[in-house]
């Protein structure tokens, strides 16, 4: 298979409907991870509560992540070239987006569970 032949994906008018709503919801989410993931960075600057710090800049890089994504899966539907390195881009930045998302999520049940452990200890 020649390297011509993978530049472009040929999709039916239906299925890069389908793309570019899928890049449309990415970039919807990333937004308002941005937006929550800055209030809540806020929120640690004005009131000192370093709890928020798993939610906040997290949340900022996942926005990034995901509008990173949907401007690559977007390229795909819009353009006839690299469509290949496109969704090898936008699929690079879910990966990324998930592991971050798994080691919040993990970091979250570890402090749990020191949390509830110290306090069965100590009280």
């Amino acid at each position: 298979m020649s390297d011509q032949s993978l530049k472009r994906i040929p999709f039916s008018a239906q299925e890069e409907g389908l793309v570019r709503g899928a890049a449309m919801w990415m970039r919807g989410a990333g937004v308002l991870a941005v937006l929550s993931g800055t209030a809540f960075t806020a929120l640690i600057l004005l009131t000192g509560e370093w709890t928020f710090l798993l939610s906040g800049p997290p949340a900022i890089l996942l926005g990034i992540l995901l509008n990173n994504g949907a401007k690559a899966i977007q390229n795909v539907a819009d353009t006839d070239d690299a469509d290949q390195r496109q969704v090898v881009i936008g699929l690079e930045n879910i990966r990324v987006f998930f592991l971050v998302k798994c080691s919040v999520v993990g970091c979250g049940l570890v402090l749990v569970f020191f949390h509830a452990l110290s306090a069965s200890i100590f009280n």
